[in-house]
């Protein structure tokens, strides 16, 4: 926790802007192979416009009692790819990092963990899941606030605090 407000700071020190155009490209490929790996898995997924869980636990249970996960449509867009891709990475964000039995929660160190999971499947993509992630994140931790997405280069350094 106590590297939450350094992060947190960091990110939205800089600028709003997408990251480089091959970065988004291959953050949308990979968005959509987790989506999907997510619907082969069996999950039925819905997309909503409210948040639909309170913490992961509640998340797990009903899961596990219905088959079925609800994904938090709105936030804020992410930047460089497709607003769709964008609420399918959340699906599958939320399916392979916190509904599984034993996973971390919502809180900081279970967004750190989530986000070390995602850069460790795709390293080359690491800056852009430690933003997408862990920055966003340690931002509404902090603040109570969703900032505005944006990109730091060199932000997978925060995967090793």
């Amino acid at each position: 926790w106590r590297h939450l407000r350094r992060i947190a700071r960091e990110f939205l020190a800089y600028p709003v802007r997408p990251p480089p155009e091959s970065l988004c490209q291959a953050a949308t490929t990979q968005c959509l192979a987790a989506w999907a790996r997510l619907c082969r898995s069996g999950l039925c997924v819905a997309f909503t416009d409210v948040d639909p869980y309170p913490d992961a636990p509640n998340m797990r249970a009903e899961v596990s009692a219905t088959g079925r996960l609800y994904a938090y449509a709105l936030g804020t867009p992410a930047r460089g790819i497709p607003q769709e891709v964008n609420r399918r990475f959340r699906a599958a964000h939320d399916a392979f990092a916190h509904a599984p039995k034993g996973a971390p929660g919502f809180d900081f160190p279970g967004e750190l963990a989530a986000a070390r999971m995602h850069a460790a499947s795709c390293p080359h993509l690491a800056d852009w899941y430690a933003s997408e992630v862990l920055g966003q994140a340690a931002v509404y931790l902090y603040t109570g606030e969703y900032p505005e997405q944006r990109f730091v280069p060199g932000a997978a350094a925060w995967l090793s605090f």
